[in-house]
């Protein structure tokens, strides 16, 4: 069984239906409140999930971030900024001359790692199109420069240009079947979706209610 858990969230995946069930009412017994199944996995933390039947047999789930990344941008006020088409600079480097004049600012430094935190997730999610950037980009949350923070914002207009782009997974071609994933949600709801050797059951959600 593989559990994510953010906050008030929770997705599980399980490929055993009684595992599955047996920690549900652990959680039922140990939480002290009421779980109802209602429906599939469509969003959580602002992530997107489709699921659509392959061209050549199989199943696919599309991920996708849209809202996430409206709601940086926004964060962020980049709402007005013109559409990038790389998330860095070609030839981006920070030289030791410019660490050797690196004046603290808490101010930016504060700014500059909830940036990256910001796009370090979305790129785990969905987007590992600006992977190399986040990469680059995080060694120098100890010392960020003005021309760092500045590399950083250019990351979200280009995120913005390609907010719909999606990452796919499929279960064509698999020789073992693929884990269920559901999402819990204290207090409000829960989204379940469970698979069985290929085959993709009718998803259900969970309440969890006080």
């Amino acid at each position: 069984m593989l559990i994510l858990h953010f906050v008030d969230d929770m997705i599980i995946s399980s490929n055993d239906k009684k595992y599955r069930q047996a920690f549900l009412n652990h959680l039922r017994k140990n939480l002290k409140r009421k779980i109802t199944e209602t429906g599939k996995l469509s969003r959580s933390i602002g992530i997107r999930c489709s699921e659509t039947e392959h061209p050549c047999g199989g199943k696919s789930w599309a991920i996708v971030a849209p809202g996430y990344i409206d709601r940086a941008v926004e964060r962020f006020k980049m709402q007005d900024v013109n559409d990038i088409k790389s998330p860095m600079e070609a030839g981006f480097i920070i030289g030791f001359d410019e660490h050797d004049r690196y004046v603290e600012d808490p101010k930016r430094s504060n700014q500059y790692r909830s940036l990256i935190g910001t796009l370090n997730f979305a790129c785990t999610v969905c987007r590992f199109d600006i992977a190399y950037t986040i990469s680059v980009l995080s060694r120098h949350l100890h010392r960020p420069t003005d021309r760092l923070l500045k590399a950083a914002y250019r990351v979200l207009p280009n995120l913005k240009t390609m907010r719909d782009f999606e990452i796919t997974y499929t279960t064509l071609g698999l020789r073992k079947p693929i884990p269920k994933p559901f999402l819990l949600r204290h207090r409000r709801h829960v989204c379940v979706l469970s698979t069985d050797n290929h085959k993709v059951k009718p998803p259900r959600q969970i309440d969890l209610h006080e």
